[in-house]
């Protein structure tokens, strides 16, 4: 009994034990759980960062991975090896050299980390950059690396990105540059250092990114405009995009530029070289131009032609009942003086005829070997007196100057009125004008920049220059000088220099004007090069020419006073003349006389039944009868209109009696 007695002192103290013991226990299960709660969110955690975790032992290659490691790859955590070579084998062959030497570095201690990337093989067969980063977390004594540990990061979807932006950045066809903003002690945008370019930006640019990366706007161009870096600044401040184009001059070439803000303090600048386009575009402007303004001179030369040959009837009337006149009055009396006042007038009025439908283009040129020094001596005298006493003119005439083909009393009116713009222009102030003569070798180039637009061969022109010391015209004065009836004088008419042009035009010539604002001008005029000798001019047979009252001359005419004045002249060389006044007239009466009718004079311009159809209707009726044209316009112009039906001759109005002598002396020869 007393052998199985129990201290009772005992039996407390293993109470007491078991309590402590469980206790224990509880406090256990709580660490754990609450170890297993932070594992599962450390788990969660690395599982939404996408990071797959790996720890090695280099000594003995053992490895193992995280479940998120094995999933990056497709497999089962049981699907891989806890062994070195298990995950080796999954390296691409390209990469393994380059992963072993970076590990190498890290272990054998030159690198503080192990840092790489490479591909490894997903479970369907594909490859997936990963990106590696480790550490040693355990050396021996010796400082050998006992264990390794660190995450893997699928990086191939960046890669892609990145794969297709480089691919894009380099083989974009715009220029692209990135810049950093640099600010100034107040915080504001001060400049912008490029980071970097690509290579379209070099050839939009010019500038080579090795020698711009680094530096600043203001360093690579040293003469940035501020208008460029106002715009930049503003980009910066409000980060909105901006699209500028312009000009600039450090490199010498028109730019297009986007910029805009992609983060605060950055610049992202998209570039396009423009200069062809503009050049082309300023060129389509001028060829528009050009065309607007040849339209409104072709309108203004129909109009100018219209009122030449209207003009022209009223002066064959007034030349023709003159010279009729004279025949009646005695000669160097009071009568005979005013009438020969009267015709000089009225060929002044027709010279000014010639001259509007040369402008028009419907005029006729008496072209010949013209010596344009010769031209010029001969009216040496008239052109001192035609300018303003306060005008200095000086010559300096080119000796051998080759001829041209010119109608000389055209090229007359071209150096008179040159010649008097230049006085004109130098106001009341005095000063000079010098009249030039020489010969130049033109390119296209240079021939491009007239006013007329035709295209002329390059090579050897004779030039005409007329320099003045005056006040000079602004770019908008010279885009209009040779408008018609554009004038900077009070008093001007506005039609000299347009004259100036027609003329040149109708010489197949160019023109072209040098003046700045307070610099003077110099007027250039161009004519091709002839070499051919200048002809002496013969004297005319202008002997009686009468065929007998026999002769009779069927006369169609619209205008009253043409027929008046053409048939009194007709009668006074013998002929008996029949008036027609318009083409239905004439038929009639060319009908009724059949046979009788030895000659027509026929007016091309005329109501109703014109020149032309009328000319064609009396060729049905008798295809030998001499018909003689008759009009204001010109005899180029005339046989466009008559489809080159068959004609004895031509006479332009205004005529006097010796040139229609000797035109019905030819057609009835």
């Amino acid at each position: 009994d007393a052998s199985l007695r129990i201290d009772t002192g005992a039996e407390d103290e293993i109470g007491e034990l078991g309590d402590s013991l469980n206790l224990m226990l509880t406090e256990l299960q709580r660490v754990q759980d609450n170890l297993h709660k932070s594992e599962e969110r450390l788990e969660l955690a690395l599982g939404g960062a996408e990071l797959g975790l790996w720890d090695w032992n280099p000594s003995t290659g053992h490895c193992v991975f995280n479940r998120r490691w094995t999933e990056m790859l497709g497999y089962n955590v049981d699907e891989i090896r806890p062994h070195v070579d298990a995950w080796r084998e999954l390296i691409h062959p390209n990469d393994i050299e380059r992963a072993d030497q970076c590990r190498d570095d890290h272990i054998s201690g030159k690198s503080p980390t192990y840092e790489t990337t490479y591909r490894l093989r997903h479970k369907s067969g594909i490859w997936r950059w990963i990106m590696v980063r480790g550490k040693t977390v355990l050396r021996d004594a010796s400082g050998k690396a006992q264990r390794m540990s660190g995450t893997h990061l699928d990086i191939t979807d960046f890669r892609e990105a990145e794969a297709r932006y480089r691919m894009l950045f380099e083989q974009m066809y715009s220029g692209f540059a990135h810049l950093e903003v640099t600010f100034d002690s107040k915080g504001e945008a001060e400049d912008a250092r490029f980071l970097v370019a690509n290579p379209a930006f070099e050839r939009h640019t010019g500038l080579k990114s090795s020698e711009i990366i680094g530096k600043t706007l203001r360093q690579v161009l040293t003469k940035m405009e501020d208008g460029w870096m106002k715009a930049f600044r503003e980009v910066v401040s409000t980060g909105k995009p901006a699209r500028i184009e312009g000009y600039w001059r450090a490199l010498d070439r028109h730019l297009s530029i986007s910029a805009f803000s992609p983060t605060e303090g950055q610049i992202g600048i998209v570039v396009l070289d423009v200069t062809e386009q503009s050049r082309a575009r300023l060129e389509q402007e001028e060829l528009e131009e050009k065309f607007r303004q040849a339209q409104k001179l072709e309108s203004l030369g129909v109009l100018a032609g219209g009122i030449a040959h209207d003009f022209n009837n009223l002066l064959m009337g007034i030349l023709g009942n003159t010279e009729l006149a004279r025949d009646d009055v005695p000669a160097g009396g009071p009568a005979d003086v005013s009438l020969r006042e009267i015709e000089l007038a009225a060929k002044r009025a027709a010279d000014l005829c010639r001259q509007m439908l040369a402008y028009s283009g419907k005029g006729t040129l008496a072209i010949e070997p013209v010596n344009l020094n010769e031209l010029i001596t001969e009216i040496g005298e008239l052109l001192t007196s035609s300018i303003s006493k306060k005008s200095r003119l000086g010559f300096n005439l080119m000796q051998d100057l080759p001829t041209i083909e010119a109608d000389a009393s055209q090229i007359r009116q071209i150096v008179m009125n040159l010649i008097i713009n230049a006085s004109e222009a130098l106001g009341e102030v005095p000063g000079q004008v010098i009249l030039r003569t020489k010969m130049r070798a033109c390119d296209s180039e240079f021939l491009s920049q007239s006013y007329i637009e035709q295209n002329l061969e390059p090579g050897e022109y004779v030039c005409l220059e007329v320099q003045d010391s005056g006040f000079g015209m602004d770019r908008e004065t010279r885009q209009r000088i040779f408008d018609p009836f554009f004038t900077t004088k009070f008093t001007g008419r506005g039609l000299g220099l347009a004259a100036v042009m027609g003329i040149v035009r109708g010489h197949h010539g160019a023109i072209m004007v040098d003046s700045e604002p307070r610099k003077g001008s110099i007027f250039t005029v161009l004519f091709p090069v002839s070499g051919k000798p200048v002809l002496t001019p013969g004297s005319e047979d202008i002997e009686p020419f009468a065929l007998g009252s026999a002769t009779k001359v069927l006369l169609v005419d619209d205008e009253g006073t043409v027929r008046v004045a053409a048939s009194r002249m007709l009668e006074s060389l013998g002929f008996e003349v029949l008036l027609a006044r318009d083409g239905h007239d004439a038929l009639t009466q060319f009908q009724a006389q059949a046979g009788d009718i030895d000659c027509v004079i026929l007016d091309l311009t005329m109501p109703q039944l014109d020149g032309g159809e009328t000319l064609r209707l009396l060729r049905d009726m008798d295809g030998d009868i001499p018909v003689i044209l008759s009009s204001g316009f010109d005899e180029e112009q005339v046989q466009q209109h008559i489809a080159g039906m068959k004609t004895s001759g031509f006479l332009q109005k205004p005529y006097q009696i010796d040139r229609l002598r000797s035109v019905l002396r030819d057609a009835l020869s």
